[in-house]
């Protein structure tokens, strides 16, 4: 899974714009949704 994080900032600190988004290179879009809420599950219980 490729995940992208962007972040503009004006000089002053100011965000100006912020993306995100997350594109599945293989395999099946359940499989991965299964493992992100695995792992979600598992950080809640730490």
């Amino acid at each position: 899974m490729l995940v992208v994080k962007e972040y503009w900032r004006s000089g002053r600190g100011e965000e100006l714009k912020s993306h995100q988004w997350a594109h599945i290179e293989a395999g099946r879009r359940a499989d991965v949704v299964d493992w992100l809420e695995r792992q979600e599950r598992r950080l809640e219980g730490a």
